[in-house]
């Protein structure tokens, strides 16, 4: 055990919020200097968001909140915790720090709902947030409440008995706070003497908004989660010596310009459309009107949005610059980790015009997803990886690339980990790419949050698709006359053909059309292992099957290999799911697509002929793949659910072929009925949001409110558990080392590997679990073990299910 090297000059009464190793040395951090810090930058990071309001008690809030969230670590009880290792339950802090941060708060006349905010933010400030019932509510109180109460008097006796010693140490607090803020903090006294008055007096609040139905409590969900946000963020960063990273302002539109003449110079017809909706897209964010904070650029798929997109954002940014004397950040959200990937590594070579940009790259871009991991520079010195993960995750940065999950379960999130960055998405311009990916039953939720952020947070949206699915109504398109754009297109021909058809057959069908290069997308993986089995018969030209049932290494073997057959002109075959669909830059001659979706069949085709240059159309074949006797539709139906598969199937029963100068309409007459038939209203998630439900901690108790851990972008996520395939040596070693160190979320070795770990793991439903051969690995993460591969996973078609009936997409 490492000695602790200057303990023996450690007075009695020095208070210590943190201790860590550096140079094989143990070190502390001052208590008092702690609280000084996180209060200082809480109140920081709140002043220096443009609310367009008065926030007064918004910043003073998030000082309150830093400077007393570790008040409770005063007790004797986390002292010998911290230098002794003294584990017990009266070291607990965040409960007895709450109440007091709360009645600082009613001693200053803050308002009832900041004292409220404030009791929330530091009670939860290590852990995830609540719900009132379960915080504070008179039902839950003696499950929920009583055991903090009977620490709290432990500790309140604790700090009677060293009263002047810590008064003593607190004083540069309370003298700081009242010299910065005006607020006083040093009422230790008053509070150890009436503790249960402060916990009453917020048992009244809450039964003021629970029970009145005109409470004069005006709650707002953001201003709550602001002054969280800037506390758990400003904790973390501290205890880690993390300063916050200085803005950099030199990102001009001008370095796509450049990248754009460096890099495009082979004469596809694609291009001129891709320069003209450039031209544009830029023409009308130069004059856009600031007070429009929803902008669309709808075009064809390979119409060259990405850049256009970025170069609007950028654009809007030096204009906000000017107007609101802020700098705001950019927030590139997809659907997936491939496109996110994808787009991220085009703006770091966009970015690397920059002089500086090597020594602070992700001081200027960072992407996170989770799979990232980042090693981030400052000044040319590479940060540990703990400490580079922390800024990844917080989004300190001038350019984020990140998914629709991290972005929107952060808007209206709960974990505490996801809320670190809410703070810094205020000031922001989003661009959301591909967003008729999120499920439409979720359209209502995703207008709700885009409507409230850019209202509240002076957000700016720019929202990009080929399928606008017009979730704003009022938004300003930046591609002009995009209509033009789609008739001036003809690269692919859609055919349709709804005879039903078995996997097998579908393959008997298409397998000698005269085409280089043919790709097979079926809805589920079933279906695809059957064509691809059924194909492999028939045919000595190279077939590839590719899916999410076979582990992310294989996966990216095969993507890269197929990029080298098509690139050599080779003659091969595809069998796929709808991996295909969006996110990978591969251009075929023909596809045949089971039906789906219409919106989902023209992303398809995006996979065709995508850069215009064949000497003739390219073709997308939909077929109607069923089993034998069974309804039409029915991989479809199981995977996109039966009513948006039948709207699809109502819309093309009378159309022979669809020609890509067409896609417009028919995807108009495809929304409109599905948000006819489907649109559901946002009122859960509200109300939940406004109530402060965040999540059911009590999960024995039945009842039916919403909370809003209920929000989730992908759908059915928690019917699904990980499997890990122990395919070679290089993964029998990673998961060795993961079982010893999974618990340390931040441990340098974890972080290191836990993406190579990711390489080898597929997701499956737990209803498949029972006809797999696995061992329980720990909670809901299972292993394949190398004597089980022979009957568990084959290294062609993955996952083998022993019943063969999974859905699986």
């Amino acid at each position: 055990m490492k000695k602790i090297w200057f303990y023996q000059r450690l007075q009695k009464m020095n208070f210590y919020s943190h201790k860590w190793c550096e140079d094989g040395n143990i070190k502390f951090r001052f208590l008092h200097d702690h609280l000084i810090e996180v209060g200082r930058n809480s109140y920081k990071s709140i002043k220096c968001i443009y609310l367009n309001k008065n926030d007064e008690y918004l910043k003073k809030s998030a000082f309150i909140v830093g400077c007393l969230h570790d008040f409770g670590k005063y007790t004797e009880f986390f002292q010998d915790y911290l230098l002794y290792n003294k584990k017990q339950k009266y070291k607990s802090h965040a409960f007895i720090s709450a109440l007091y941060a709360a009645y600082c708060a009613k001693q200053n006349n803050f308002p009832d709902e900041y004292v409220l905010y404030i009791y929330l933010a530091v009670k939860h400030h290590h852990g995830n947030l609540c719900n009132l019932d379960s915080d504070i509510g008179i039902p839950q109180l003696q499950q929920n409440i009583s055991y903090d109460i009977e620490v709290l008097k432990k500790q309140c006796d604790n700090i009677k008995k060293n009263i002047h010693e810590i008064e003593k140490d607190f004083k540069c607090v309370a003298d700081f706070s009242f010299k910065e803020t005006g607020i006083k903090l040093d009422y230790i006294d008053s509070f150890i003497s009436h503790h249960e008055d402060i916990f009453n007096y917020l048992v009244k609040i809450y039964k003021n908004i629970k029970y009145t139905s005109n409470s004069y409590i005006n709650i707002e969900f953001t201003d709550f989660l602001l002054i969280y946000s800037a506390l758990i963020d400003n904790d973390k960063r501290n205890a880690a010596s993390l300063d916050v990273n200085d803005r950099k302002y030199n990102i001009k539109e001008e370095l796509i310009e450049n990248y754009k003449k460096s890099r495009f110079t082979t004469k596809y017809k694609i291009n001129n459309m891709r320069d003209e909706l450039y031209k544009t897209v830029k023409h009308n964010m130069q004059n856009a009107d600031l007070s429009n904070h929803f902008y669309t650029i709808t075009s064809p798929t390979g119409s060259g949005k990405t850049l256009a997109g970025i170069a609007a954002a950028l654009i809007l940014r030096d204009k906000l610059k000017d107007s609101v004397k802020k700098l705001y950040r950019i927030i590139y959200a997809l659907p997936f980790t491939t496109i996110v990937d994808q787009n991220y590594e085009v703006m770091r070579s966009v970015l690397s015009g920059l002089k500086d940009f090597e020594e602070n790259d992700e001081r200027y871009i960072i992407k996170h997803h989770h799979l990232s991991l980042s090693t981030q520079k400052i000044a040319g010195e590479e940060l540990p990886v703990d400490q580079s993960l922390m800024l990844t995750e917080d989004w300190d940065s001038e350019i984020i690339f990140t998914t629709f999950v991290q972005l929107f379960e952060s808007l209206a999130g709960f974990k505490n980990r996801n809320l670190k960055k809410y703070f810094r998405i205020a000031n922001s311009i989003i661009i959301l790419d591909e967003i008729q990916s999120i499920s439409i039953e979720n359209w209502e939720n995703i207008k709700f949050l885009l409507k409230l952020y850019a209202e509240k947070f002076d957000i700016y949206f720019i929202i990009m698709t080929a399928t606008q699915p017009n979730i704003i109504d009022d938004a300003v398109e930046l591609s002009g006359d995009y209509k033009s754009m789609f008739r001036q297109l003809s690269r692919v021909e859609m055919h349709i053909n709804l005879e039903p058809m078995t996997p097998e057959e579908v393959i008997d069908k298409y397998i000698n059309c005269k085409y280089s290069s043919i790709l097979f997308m079926f809805n589920t993986i079933k279906a695809s292992i059957d064509a691809y089995n059924h194909l492999k018969t028939l045919t000595k030209k190279k077939v590839y099957y590719i899916s999410t049932n076979i582990i992310p290494k294989h996966r990216m073997d095969v993507i890269n290999k197929i990029k080298d057959s098509i690139k050599n002109k080779e003659d091969i075959i595809v069998v796929s799911t709808q991996i295909f669909e969006a996110g990978i830059d591969i251009s075929f001659d023909i596809v045949i697509r089971d039906i789906a979706p219409i919106d989902c069949l023209i992303q398809s085709s995006g996979r065709v002929n995508r850069n215009g240059n064949n000497n003739k159309k390219g073709e997308i074949y939909i077929v109607n793949c069923s089993p034998k006797n069974s309804c039409n539709g029915y991989f479809s139906r199981h995977v996109y659910g039966q009513l948006h598969t039948d709207i699809s199937l109502g819309l093309l029963k009378n159309r022979v072929t669809i020609d890509e100068s067409d896609y417009l309409d028919i995807i108009k007459e495809y929304y409109k009925c599905v948000r006819q038939l489907t649109l559901q209203s946002s009122e859960n998630l509200e109300r939940a949001l406004n109530n402060l439900n965040f999540f059911k901690k009590n999960k024995s108790e039945i009842n039916d409110e919403y909370y809003v851990s209920n929000f989730h972008i992908i759908n059915d996520f928690d019917k699904y558990i990980n499997i890990f395939v122990e395919i070679d040596d290089e993964a029998a070693d990673i998961i060795n080392k993961y079982k010893v160190k999974k618990y340390n979320y931040y441990d340098d070795d974890i972080i290191k590997f836990r993406k190579e770990m990711y390489n080898y793991i597929i997701s499956v439903r737990k209803t498949d679990l029972k006809n797999i051969v696995c061992d329980k690995f720990y909670d809901d993460f299972y292993i394949i073990r190398k004597n089980y591969l022979e009957s568990s996973y084959d290294n062609t078609t993955g996952l083998k299910i022993n019943n063969g009936e999974s859905l699986v997409i």
